[in-house]
């Protein structure tokens, strides 16, 4: 891999020429001061380091004041890789959607896994699986400086605790990597039973408030317990006793799953009943104000019907008893006998109450019907 150029589009700054060899940027001075310190070599590797999709959180490029860099500016790097030309652009704005053009030929892609994925196999051009990835290889080469140089190895910025990654190193030296990606695998394994365990240690100190050792000791306890609630199953139903009380046993289980089933029937019927038996509740605010919102003053008028129709309804069933009441009575003292005589009385009463009612209602809302239909059609107008 041979790094070309380093520049932006639309040009913003002014191109970075890489030549084959050892090539170093040096920070010059001018005219305002004699200093060498930020005028822009970490920047360059910075952009450098991004334009090879290095991700746009763990960059420094991120952290430029829109007003001094605009996102909308593709940073663009030339490079040669297996005898053929790449061009990476990429900006902030849409760091995640890089576009890479090969010998003329530009693809955009949707997310940055894919095109590192697309270098990859481009690297490693044989079919095979690759041994390591494209920002793999390049962690070694381009080293952040936040690494503080204390390790080959350690390559990246200490603050992000990357773990260590020894696959580019012994790919380089010419090591089989198989191993050594088995035994990172185990090391991960460990890694979650180690976790797994601290997590059950913590749920066993919660609920038992006790350490692991004591609740391993009740654990032996309950275990001793369990293995004798089971002997004494077995020798029960090793019992002769136990068949001559086996089928009683039998059928009062299937009498209880039957007296079950009953009641969460009865339970059901006795929820759908439970609004029959609620005495309906008529708010003559909320009528008002809905027939109101239709039509000034229409809500007021029928709710002054409306309490009439209630106030005649409750007048009607008040006179029918007392008519009921007086025919009784009058009955009485015709025939000298006592109420108590009558063949239930009680149930004639309630009949005669039902009757009278249901037709003060039927005469009630045959009177009214009109009424009503007459405002709802005023309203519908």
């Amino acid at each position: 891999m041979q790094i070309d150029r380093l520049y932006t589009e639309p040009a913003t700054i002014e191109p970075v020429i890489f030549d084959a060899g050892v090539n170093v940027i040096l920070g010059e001075s001018d005219d305002t001061s004699s200093k060498n310190n930020g005028v822009g070599k970490s920047l360059c590797i910075e952009f450098l380091n991004f334009a090879l999709l290095k991700r746009k959180s763990e960059s420094r490029v991120a952290k430029i004041p829109k007003a001094t860099f605009d996102p909308s500016i593709f940073i663009c790097v030339d490079f040669r890789m297996n005898g053929s030309r790449y061009t990476i652009k990429r900006s902030l704005e849409h760091s995640e959607r890089p576009r890479i053009v090969l010998d003329g030929q530009e693809t955009n892609f949707a997310k940055i896994e894919d095109a590192t994925q697309f270098l990859t196999s481009r690297m490693f051009p044989d079919g095979k699986t690759p041994p390591v990835g494209f920002r793999e290889i390049l962690g070694p080469l381009i080293r952040d400086e936040r690494s503080e140089f204390k390790s080959i190895v350690s390559c990246f910025d200490t603050r992000f605790r990357i773990p260590d990654n020894y696959a580019p190193h012994l790919m380089l030296l010419g090591i089989d990597l198989g191993i050594y990606r088995v035994i990172k695998d185990i090391q991960k394994e460990l890694d979650a039973i180690g976790t797994e365990e601290g997590r059950i240690k913590d749920s066993v100190q919660l609920v038992r408030q006790k350490n692991l050792d004591e609740a391993r000791s009740d654990l032996n306890v309950l275990d001793e317990e369990v293995e004798a609630i089971r002997e004494g199953i077995d020798a029960l139903e090793n019992s002769p006793a136990y068949d001559i009380v086996k089928g009683e046993i039998l059928d009062i289980e299937h009498r209880m799953a039957e007296l079950r089933s009953r009641k969460e029937v009865l339970v059901r019927r006795s929820a759908s009943m439970a609004p029959i038996a609620v005495e309906p509740n008529i708010d003559s605010n909320e009528v008002r104000d809905f027939y109101d919102q239709m039509r000034s003053g229409l809500g007021t008028s029928i709710v002054r019907e409306l309490d009439e129709v209630l106030a005649f309804k409750a007048r009607s069933s008040s006179s029918n008893v007392i008519c009921l009441m007086r025919s009784r009575e009058s009955y009485k003292w015709r025939s000298g006998t006592s109420t108590s005589s009558w063949p239930n009385s009680t149930g004639v009463m309630r009949s005669w109450f039902r009757y009278s009612t249901r037709r003060a209602n039927s005469a009630t809302s045959a009177r009214h019907t009109p009424l009503f239909r007459q405002r709802a059609t005023s309203s519908d107008s």
